[in-house]
């Protein structure tokens, strides 16, 4: 009988011949543990890319904090050289808060104002402004048209102090600025009315140059120190025309003489509009206590009847 043929390879302990991978296996297994080095080295690869994506972010929050701080420094000297350059204008700009005075029936008062110079003209009280609220808590407002008259104040600025007295004197006011300015209109408006005892003052914001006059016809327009932009006089002869009681409605307005020909054609084209000739008031030494007066001037405009006091009487008792 023949024997069986050998088998060939390595044998165990017991004698048993284990079994070989082939060669297509053998390949696949080096192919397999190819995929598992070359994953654990991306998984390395990744863990680093990680730190170094972080660390950048890092880096790059410094660089964007550096930046801010930079321009935060840049905005306050800005903030700074405006108020300097305004300065030129209004001697009182840099004080971050100003004490005005005034007579208020019949005894001396003291109003407080904060300003912010970072917000430009609207960010002051201007001289014009507190003179035209010392005419008003001197002289009042007038022979009043109806029980509470109507008062309307452009450009209020930092501290509406025209539209604060004018409401103490028991006017329905709205006193109107841009947006920018109005919250610190109000915080003024609250740190003063307990002194003068205002009511019925309104504040809302309002650019001239943009929207349409009121709906309204105001008793008593007020303006102070808003003919220093030759570029947006037309606009406000316009919003003056639009907005006041043609029917004796009175403007009255402060203002400092900058260049008298560009204000003399600002009244002269009130006066194609309706308006009369501007009287000019005297500046008394209680009006003039502590400003520099030598190019401020006061003066009035009074509309005669016309169109717009018709529009009144329509939405009279609306107002308010």
């Amino acid at each position: 009988m023949a024997e069986p043929p050998q088998e060939h390879g390595p044998r165990c302990a017991c004698g048993c011949t284990p079994s070989m991978p082939s060669l297509f296996e053998m390949a696949a297994m080096r192919a397999e543990r190819r995929r598992q080095r070359q994953a654990e080295a991306s998984g390395e690869m990744s863990k680093g890319q990680d730190a170094v994506t972080g660390e950048d972010a890092l880096r790059r929050l410094q660089v964007l904090e550096d930046e801010r701080q930079v321009l935060a420094k840049q905005l306050e000297e800005q903030r700074r050289l405006r108020a300097a350059m305004l300065a030129l204008h209004e001697p009182d700009a840099m004080q971050a808060e100003r004490q005005v005075s005034l007579l208020w029936r019949g005894r001396p008062v003291q109003l407080s104002c904060r300003q912010d110079a970072a917000r430009a003209q609207g960010g002051l009280l201007w001289s014009s402004g507190v003179l035209l609220a010392r005419y008003l808590a001197m002289f009042g407002l007038g022979q009043p048209r109806r029980e509470r008259q109507r008062v309307l104040e452009l450009g209020c600025g930092a501290a509406a102090l025209p539209s604060l007295i004018s409401s103490a004197l028991g006017a329905d006011v709205l006193a109107t600025d841009l947006p920018e300015v109005i919250p610190l209109a109000e915080e003024n408006v609250r740190r003063n009315s307990a002194i003068v005892g205002e009511e019925g003052l309104r504040l809302s914001s309002f650019d001239w140059t943009k929207e349409a006059p009121f709906d309204v016809a105001f008793d008593m327009v007020l303006m102070a120190d808003l003919l220093y932009d030759p570029s947006c006089q037309e606009e406000l002869v316009q919003c003056l025309a639009g907005s006041v009681c043609h029917d004796e409605g009175l403007v009255l307005l402060a203002f400092k003489e900058r260049d008298a020909l560009i204000e003399s054609r600002f009244f002269q084209h009130l006066v194609q509009l309706g308006a009369s000739q501007p009287e000019f008031l005297d500046i008394s030494p209680e009006l003039a206590e502590d400003l520099e007066v030598k190019q401020l001037r006061l003066c009035k405009v009074s509309f005669q009847a016309g169109e717009a006091c018709q529009k009144a009487s329509e939405v009279d008792g609306l107002y308010l």
